[in-house]
């Protein structure tokens, strides 16, 4: 069987773009066949420990003869090691099958340091380091092709918070936390079918993303809206129960790109924070008016913190006695918003929210400074 430069070009090909067999390529298998090789695998090492390893070509009536092994070590400190044997009664390698045998090796060699380059590539693209799970860019990823899949309307995406990850940092101090959170993110992982197209990904310091079926959506919400952890802490085993708010959004045929489902369950999640009801917001039509009136609402708390128009009311403390001395009194809040009172249950946790409360806090020390002198 006559091998030309075009059989070789296609096996230096078929070997870049490994794909985990090479029985697919007529030229590596005429080139194969020409050097009677019967069986081709790899094996992948770390540190002395087989990671991985395959059998990428058999030929038919594969009987294993004499073998020869190559091996190379990768830039990230694995050592890739390659063997090849030939049929029993496989004439000894001369000239220029001697040649092409050693092309053939080194091709295969390089195809697999290529794929492992690629994979380290994507372990660094796609992998949240932190917690070992994937991170924001995968979950993009994988977001996108779900959206231009024909099964699209029957999943929804997730955004999610744990809560009280400041109160976690203040007990057990960082390190600990990131354990925490680390075991919470793969124990969570495991409630998604990847292979189903479901995802949970890390999208930075205690937030997550997350995609399921929609018919699924409920029981997994269900699962990881509160989820329970072990930690050591001065000597004792004990379980800390992890709580979370969640954000959904449903995809439809309206949602055309990622950062829209993104922010969809994002602006759901918004409203968790607001609500005493729920730890779980799923978003509708009204949930960007809702939020939108939220910034209204503190864009007016600002203007009429700086012009001066919160008013301070003063709650009387007496002395618990007969002649009921006035002893002191408790200053109060209050704000007048177009001729209006708003009650301060209204618009205290949008100020905590969005972190003015303080200015309010100083706003009312300077009046009642202002009052005293």
């Amino acid at each position: 069987m006559d091998i030309d430069l075009t059989d070789i070009y296609e096996l230096i090909t078929t070997c870049e773009n490994f794909d985990g067999s090479l029985n697919e390529s007529a030229a590596v298998t005429a080139i194969a066949e020409k050097l009677e090789i019967s069986n081709v695998s790899y094996r992948v090492f770390t540190d002395g420990i087989n990671i991985e390893s395959s059998v990428i070509f058999t030929a038919q009536s594969a009987k294993l003869g004499e073998n020869y092994d190559l091996s190379r070590e990768t830039s990230d400190s694995r050592v890739i090691i390659i063997r090849i044997y030939r049929f029993p009664d496989a004439a000894p390698l001369k000239g220029d099958n001697k040649v092409l045998f050693s092309i053939f090796q080194e091709a295969v060699l390089s195809g697999l340091l290529v794929k492992n380059l690629i994979n380290a590539f994507k372990k660094v693209m796609y992998t949240d380091q932190m917690s070992g799970i994937s991170n924001v860019n995968y979950f993009k990823r994988k977001l996108g092709q779900l959206l231009a899949d024909s099964e699209r309307d029957s999943y929804s995406v997730g955004f999610m918070n744990i809560k009280n990850c400041r109160v976690l940092n203040k007990i057990f101090g960082a390190e600990k936390t990131d354990k925490i959170i680390r075991d919470y993110a793969q124990e969570t992982s495991l409630c998604f079918d990847e292979n189903d197209k479901e995802l949970f990904s890390r999208l930075g310091g205690d937030n997550f993303l997350f995609m399921c079926r929609t018919a699924n959506c409920e029981s997994i919400v269900n699962k990881i809206k509160k989820m329970t952890v072990n930690l050591e802490f001065d000597g004792d085993i004990i379980e800390y129960n992890i709580e979370v708010r969640i954000g959904v959004v449903t995809i439809n045929h309206n949602h055309t790109s990622v950062p829209v489902v993104i922010d969809n369950a994002s602006s759901a999640y918004s409203l968790t924070r607001r609500s005493k009801a729920s730890d779980v917001v799923f978003y509708s039509e009204n949930t960007n008016t809702i939020l939108n009136n939220e910034k209204e609402f503190l864009e007016d708390i600002k203007r009429d913190l700086e012009s001066g128009k919160f008013l301070v009311y003063y709650q009387p403390i007496v002395m618990n006695s007969d002649n009921l001395k006035l002893i002191g009194a408790e200053a109060l809040i209050r704000w007048r918003r177009h001729d209006q009172m708003v009650n301060p249950l209204s618009f205290i946790p949008v100020a905590e929210k969005y972190n003015i409360i303080s200015k309010i806090d100083l706003y009312v020390l300077e009046r009642v400074c202002m009052k005293l002198r």
